[in-house]
C-alpha cells in the first residue's frame, strides 16, 4: 500500500474513531431538568441522563414521546386516581411505574437493554486500601458508592463517555473521563486532604 494510501486510511479511522467517542460525550453530558409543568421525566437510572424520545403509555396507550431531555407533559391531565405508566425506547429496557400524579415529575429510571458491565474500584492513595462510600457523580447525578471494599459494580451500563467526579469526605476530588466502549475495569486513588 502507498503512503498516500496509508495516511488516507488512518485519516479515515481517525476521524470514526473522534465521530464514536465524541457523539455519546455530547449526549452524556445533558442531564435532564424538568421544566415546570412536566409530569414525567425518565432518565438513565446508571447516569442521570435523560431519555429522548421514549414512548410514554399511560395505562397501555400511547400518550405520546419524551422531548430531548427526557421530559413528557400530558396535553390533557390523566383522571384522578393510580395509574400505570411504561416507557420504551430503543436501547433501553421497559420501565413501568405506578402513580397517581400528586408530585410531578414522576421520575422513571431505565436500564440499557445491551450495556456493558463496568467495575469501578477506589483506593486510598498512601494506604492502597479500598474507600468505601466514595461517590461516583455524573453531573450532579450519583451514579453509585463503592462498598465496604472500594468497589462500585454495575451491569448494563451505557456505553458513552462521561466526565465523572470521584467523591469522599476527607479526600480531594477526582474529575476523570470515564470512557465506556466494552466491559470496563477502572481503578482510582484518592488522596488525603490533610
Amino acid at each position: 500500500m502507498s503512503s498516500i494510501g496509508s495516511r488516507s486510511l488512518a485519516f479515515t479511522l481517525a476521524c470514526a474513531v473522534l465521530f464514536t467517542v465524541a457523539a455519546p460525550l455530547a449526549f452524556a453530558e445533558e442531564k435532564t431538568i424538568a421544566p415546570t409543568g412536566s409530569d414525567i421525566s425518565v432518565i438513565m437510572g446508571a447516569t442521570g441522563s435523560g431519555v429522548a424520545r421514549a414512548s410514554v403509555y399511560l395505562d397501555g396507550t400511547l400518550a405520546g414521546t419524551t422531548d430531548s431531555k427526557g421530559n413528557f407533559t400530558f396535553t390533557t391531565a390523566p383522571a384522578a386516581g393510580t395509574h400505570t405508566v411504561t416507557v420504551s425506547a430503543k436501547g433501553i429496557k421497559n420501565a413501568t411505574a405506578s402513580t397517581d400524579f400528586a408530585t410531578k415529575p414522576v421520575v422513571i429510571k431505565a436500564e440499557a437493554g445491551k450495556g456493558k458491565s463496568l467495575s469501578i474500584h477506589v483506593t486510598d492513595a498512601k494506604s492502597k486500601m479500598g474507600l468505601a462510600d466514595a461517590k461516583i457523580v455524573n453531573g450532579k447525578y450519583v451514579v453509585g458508592s463503592t462498598d465496604a471494599s472500594g468497589d462500585l459494580k454495575m451491569a448494563d451500563f451505557p456505553m458513552g463517555i462521561y466526565l465523572v467526579k470521584i467523591q469522599k469526605d476527607g479526600y480531594r476530588t477526582t474529575t476523570t473521563l470515564l470512557i465506556v466502549l466494552s466491559n470496563r475495569t477502572s481503578s482510582y486513588a484518592l488522596s488525603p486532604t490533610a
